[in-house]
C-alpha cells in the first residue's frame, strides 16, 4: 500500500453551505483538511455535499459472454492518453472544491495547486512499473490501493496484482464507452481517482497513528462509503476480490 501520503488529525463540524441549501439529496461527508504550515498536522471537519445528478469516473462495463474475448492492440491503445496542464489544473479545482473548507481552505487550495497529491500518486504508480499515462494502469492501480484500504489488508501478491490490473484495462478496453474519450476526459478520470488515493490511503494512515487504530477503523468506514458514490467507483469494493482471474463478486 502507498505509504504514509498526508496529515491529517482531529474531526470538526461546519454549518451547510449556501450551495446546497436547494438539494434534494444532501449528505453529510468526512473531508481532509490538511495544514501544510506544520503547525497540527491538518483536520477532518464534516461538510454537507449534494449529489443531485452527480457523474463520476466512467466504471468499467460489466463484462458479459459476448465481451469475453482480447481487446486488439488499437483498443488498448485508445486507453493512452496525452496529458496536459490545462486539465491538471481542472481535476485540483474539483478536489479544492469538495476539500477546500473551514479555516484551512487556503492550505488545501495550496496543497493541490501545488499537484503534491498527483506527484505522489504518479510515483507509486511507476514504482510498479505501469504507465501514468494509461487509463487502465491509473485506473487499476487506483482500485487495488482502495480496495486494500476498505478490505484491511496491506499486500496482495504480484501475481494477483498483474491479474487484476490486465482484467481492468481489458475491460476498460472494450467498453466502447471509454475508448472514445478524449485524452482530457481520460486524464481527469484518472487524475481524480490519484487524488483520491492519496487522500484515502494518507488519510487512514495518520488517523491510525495519531488516534490509534479505532480512529483508522471510522476514517476505513467513511471511505467505504464515499467509494461507493458515483463520481469515484460507485461500487462497494468490500463485496470484491482480487484473485489470479482478477476482480471476482464475494
Amino acid at each position: 500500500m502507498l505509504a504514509t501520503l498526508m496529515a491529517v488529525c482531529t474531526l470538526g463540524a461546519v454549518a451547510p453551505a449556501a450551495a446546497v441549501a436547494d438539494c434534494t439529496d444532501i449528505r453529510w461527508e468526512v473531508r481532509w483538511s490538511p495544514d501544510l504550515s506544520g503547525a497540527t498536522g491538518g483536520s477532518l471537519i464534516s461538510v454537507p455535499v449534494c449529489y443531485d445528478g452527480r457523474t463520476g469516473a466512467p466504471a468499467p462495463a460489466k463484462r458479459t459472454k459476448r465481451q469475453r474475448r482480447e481487446p486488439t492492440r488499437a483498443q488498448y491503445r485508445a486507453l493512452r492518453f496525452v496529458p496536459s496542464a490545462e486539465v491538471s489544473r481542472k481535476v485540483q479545482e474539483r478536489m479544492i472544491e469538495q476539500q477546500a473548507v473551514g479555516d484551512d481552505a487556503a492550505a488545501v487550495t495550496a496543497f493541490f495547486r501545488s499537484d503534491q497529491a498527483m506527484r505522489q500518486f504518479r510515483a507509486a504508480v511507476r514504482r510498479t512499473g505501469w504507465s501514468t499515462r494509461d487509463l487502465g494502469d491509473m485506473y487499476a492501480y487506483a482500485y487495488t490501493q482502495m480496495w486494500l484500504l476498505v478490505n484491511e489488508q496491506t499486500r496482495i501478491s504480484t501475481p494477483v496484482q498483474k491479474a487484476v490490473r490486465a482484467d481492468l484495462r481489458r475491460r476498460l478496453a472494450l467498453d466502447r464507452r471509454v475508448r472514445r474519450q478524449s485524452d482530457a476526459a481520460q486524464q481527469e478520470t484518472a487524475e481524480w481517482l490519484g487524488s483520491w488515493t492519496v487522500v484515502a490511503v494518507g488519510g487512514y494512515n495518520t488517523q491510525r497513528e495519531q488516534g490509534g487504530q479505532e480512529a483508522g477503523d471510522a476514517w476505513r468506514d467513511h471511505m467505504r462509503e464515499r467509494l461507493d458514490s458515483v463520481d469515484i467507483f460507485d461500487q462497494d469494493l468490500t463485496q470484491v476480490r482480487l484473485t489470479r482471474k482478477g476482480v471476482v463478486k464475494r
